[in-house]
C-alpha cells in the first residue's frame, strides 16, 4: 500500500472512532468551536445535507469497479454515475427485479444485488456498500452526509445532531462545530453551511453536482468545497 493510501485509510480509522465519540471534547490539534455560531441565509428548519427527489445506492462490482445508481421520478428512471459517464436510463419491463434500459447500457437491481452491463463489459453479482471502508460505521453512528478530499486528506461529517465534525492532514487536526441550520438554494440547487467562533470558522457548499475521487476514481453525487479558517478544500461527497 502506497503512503498516500497508508495515511487515508488512518484518516478513515480515525474518523469512525471520532463519531463514536461525539461526546468527547478533547481536541487534536484542532478545538472544538464554542457553543454560539452565526450563518445561515435561512432560518428554515435544518434539513439533509443535500435536497435530492432520488434515492441514492452505492455500488462494488467485485472490488474492481464502482458506481452510483440514482432513483429518479418514483423509481421511473435511473440516472448512473459510472466510471467514464453519466447517464440516465428509463425503467423497462422485467420479469423480477428493477431493469432500466436496453442497451448498450443495462442495470438491473434485485434487494442488496445489482448488474451493470456497458458497452464494452457486463458486472454481475455487484453489492451495495455505502460507498467504501468506514461509511457503514459512520451512519451507525449517525452520520447522514460524508465528504472526502485529497492533497492533503480531509473527511467532513455532518451528524444527524446537527454537529459538523472535520478532519484535516490526514487526521492530524481534528475541528467540531455546533449546530447549525444550513442555507438553501434550490434554484442552483445548493447547500451552504457556515459557522463561525473567534477564531475559528468553516463554510460548507454542497451542490448536486456530480464529483469523482482524485485518487480512486469513485463516483459522488456531490461536489464539496470547504473553506476552514481561510484555507480552502474541494472534494466529494454523498448521503448516508
Amino acid at each position: 500500500m502506497g503512503m498516500k493510501h497508508a495515511r487515508l485509510a488512518a484518516c478513515m480509522t480515525v474518523c469512525a472512532l471520532a463519531c463514536g465519540r461525539a461526546e468527547d471534547p478533547t481536541p487534536n490539534k484542532g478545538i472544538d468551536a464554542p457553543d454560539t455560531v452565526s450563518a445561515v441565509d435561512d432560518t428554515r428548519p435544518a434539513r439533509p445535507a443535500v435536497t435530492v427527489d432520488r434515492e441514492s445506492f452505492s455500488y462494488s462490482c467485485g472490488g474492481e469497479y464502482h458506481f452510483v445508481a440514482q432513483m429518479m421520478g418514483g423509481g421511473d428512471s435511473v440516472r448512473l454515475l459510472l466510471t467514464d459517464t453519466t447517464l440516465t436510463l428509463s425503467r423497462v419491463v422485467s420479469a423480477s427485479g428493477a431493469r432500466y434500459g436496453d442497451g448498450p447500457y443495462v442495470y438491473w437491481s434485485k434487494a442488496e444485488e445489482a448488474s451493470l452491463g456497458t458497452p464494452d463489459r457486463s458486472y454481475t453479482g455487484c453489492l451495495s456498500d455505502e460507498g467504501g471502508p468506514g461509511w457503514q460505521e459512520a451512519k451507525r453512528q449517525g452520520v447522514r452526509f460524508r465528504a472526502i478530499g485529497q492533497e492533503p486528506g480531509w473527511i467532513l461529517d455532518v451528524h444527524e445532531s446537527d454537529s459538523i465534525s472535520v478532519l484535516v492532514d490526514y487526521g492530524e487536526s481534528r475541528y467540531r462545530f455546533p449546530a447549525v441550520e444550513p442555507g438553501m438554494d434550490r434554484g442552483a440547487g445548493r447547500t451552504v453551511y457556515r459557522t463561525e467562533s473567534d477564531a475559528y470558522h468553516i463554510t460548507v457548499v454542497i451542490s448536486g453536482e456530480p464529483c469523482r475521487d482524485a485518487m480512486s476514481g469513485w463516483p459522488y453525487e456531490a461536489t464539496v468545497r470547504m473553506t476552514l479558517n481561510g484555507r480552502e478544500y474541494q472534494g466529494c461527497g454523498r448521503q448516508l
